[in-house]
């Protein structure tokens, strides 16, 4: 869970948030996992989820691409643009 002091979240750390919490939930209805929306990520031994501290590497499956993230905000951003990738090449 991300810790935030009084001020406003962002709409970024909402959405953190919202992953961190949709871990934990079952799905009502499953969906298929396709391979070409796997990814591994691997978290640094002293990133703190639970404080917001995001750091590590992310790898999509069967692209190979990667990036290092210091945020939760940099690796959904790498999520985000990959996908959006496989859509375009998949729509075209």
């Amino acid at each position: 869970m991300l810790l935030v002091s009084d001020r406003k979240r962002t709409d970024k750390e909402t959405q953190c948030l919202r992953v961190e919490q949709s871990m934990n939930k079952p799905l009502a209805e499953e969906s298929p996992l396709l391979p070409h929306r796997a990814f591994v990520v691997q978290l640094r031994e002293y990133a703190d989820v639970e404080r917001g501290q995001w750091v590590g590497r992310v790898e999509h499956v069967t692209s190979g691409q990667a990036a290092h993230f210091q945020s939760c905000e940099e690796l959904l951003a790498f999520i985000a643009g990959v996908l959006a990738q496989n859509t375009r090449t998949t729509d075209e």
